[in-house]
C-alpha cells in the first residue's frame, strides 16, 4: 500500500490491554473502525508484557486498572521502548495510583470514539513516530 506520495503506508498496531471482556471488544471494534490494527486484547500484565516484548507496536490503549492491580508496570514497559499509550479508565479525572498513569493522555469510560481517536492520533504524532493521516494511512516516520 502507498499513500498519495508513493511512500510506504500501513495501519498502525495497537494493543488494547483491558480485562472486562465488553470493553476490550468495544476498544478492539472501535479501533478497527478507525483503520488501526489491533493486538489483543489482552487482560492480564504477564500477557500484556510478553506482547511489549515478542511485537512490534505503534501504541497501546491501556486499563489503567488490571483486576484490582495497577498497570503502571505495563506502562513503565511501553514508555522503555518508546510506545505511545493512551490511559482508558473509569476513574474520569481522579489521581491514579501512578505518575507514569496519571501523566499520560486519559480517555474516560465510557468510551467516546471521537475522544479515542484524537488522544491516540495525538499521543502518535507527539512521540514523533508517525507523520500523517489516520488509522489506515499512516506512516512511521523512523522507518523507510
Amino acid at each position: 500500500m502507498t499513500d498519495g506520495n508513493g511512500s510506504a503506508s500501513r495501519s498502525a498496531r495497537v494493543l488494547v490491554v483491558e480485562d472486562e471482556f465488553l470493553i476490550a471488544d468495544h476498544l478492539a471494534m472501535t479501533l478497527e473502525d478507525l483503520g488501526y490494527d489491533v493486538v489483543g486484547p489482552v487482560s492480564t500484565i504477564d500477557e500484556a508484557l510478553a506482547v511489549i516484548r515478542d511485537q512490534a507496536l505503534d501504541a497501546a490503549l491501556l486499563d489503567a486498572n488490571l483486576d484490582g492491580v495497577s498497570s503502571a508496570a505495563i506502562a513503565k514497559e511501553l514508555s522503555a521502548r518508546a510506545v505511545p499509550f493512551v490511559v482508558v479508565t473509569g476513574y474520569g479525572g481522579l489521581p491514579l495510583e501512578s505518575a507514569i498513569l496519571d501523566d499520560a493522555p486519559r480517555v474516560a469510560k465510557p468510551l467516546v470514539a471521537s475522544k479515542l481517536a484524537g488522544a491516540l492520533a495525538e499521543s502518535l504524532a507527539r512521540r514523533g513516530r508517525w507523520r500523517s493521516g489516520n488509522g489506515r494511512n499512516w506512516r512511521n516516520s523512523s522507518r523507510p
